[in-house]
């Protein structure tokens, strides 16, 4: 009874702790979104950073792999398909037709209910960890809305707001790019993070083998990096 009185208080004390310091994270961080208006000048700078990136080797771009936390990602973008695997499960994910999915959990097909859910985390899952791996080449998407926005008095930002499509429709992110029109960060304002205006860093972009651009690194300042790794990019 007392070792239960103590494992009792001393649980209570990190839950405590953690809702202590999520409110000074709030406190210290959480900033209203910027207001924009949509323009021209907001599309010509978004369309600045494409060619920086190289969109349209992004474009013909067939393959992507990728890891993110231990979740592993091969997608053929020409046809719709991505392989999904992490933990005892593989997902051959159509993305147009979820339901036609193909589902193994221990090398077996599962349960129609076993399915189901592995299709959708599988999408959940898809859709985040493919945000952080090319959100740059996501600015002008269908849905998107473009603004030019202050951050401060040296500072003009691309807000990008995903009015549809995604697991979580509304987000908005504010890019900030260098002279070159790449990337250094953006501020994030997302259905999932109570605290708005966070900062990730995205940096070292390096040419892949098709030729697109994209970020080695990527970490939410002050908080944590983004676990992505083995990054490749073919045709």
């Amino acid at each position: 009874m007392i070792f239960m009185k103590k494992f009792l208080m001393y649980s209570f004390g990190i839950l405590l702790a953690f809702i202590v310091i999520g409110g000074i994270i709030y406190v210290i961080k959480n900033e209203a979104l910027p207001k924009g208006s949509s323009s021209t000048e907001a599309d010509q700078l978004a369309q600045k950073m494409l060619t920086a990136l190289n969109y349209d080797a992004y474009k013909d771009t067939r393959y992507l792999k990728w890891t993110f936390r231990k979740r592993d990602y091969v997608w053929d973008r020409e046809n719709n398909l991505v392989d999904i695997k992490w933990d005892n499960t593989v997902v051959n994910l159509r993305i147009l037709i979820p339901e036609l999915s193909n589902v193994f959990i221990n090398g077996e097909i599962p349960s129609a209910k076993d399915k189901t859910e592995a299709i959708e985390n599988a999408i959940s899952r898809f859709n985040n960890d493919s945000f952080w791996l090319i959100a740059p080449y996501k600015v002008m998407d269908p849905g998107t809305i473009r603004s030019l926005v202050t951050l401060n008095e040296s500072t003009q930002g691309l807000k990008v707001t995903y009015s549809t499509g995604g697991t979580t429709p509304g987000d908005s992110y504010v890019w900030v790019l260098d002279e070159n029109y790449i990337p250094q960060y953006y501020k994030m304002w997302v259905d999932i993070i109570p605290v708005g205006g966070l900062k990730a860093t995205w940096i070292n972009f390096e040419e892949m083998e098709s030729g697109a651009r994209i970020a080695q690194k990527r970490e939410i300042e002050g908080l944590m990096e983004i676990p992505l790794s083995n990054v490749r990019a073919w045709n």
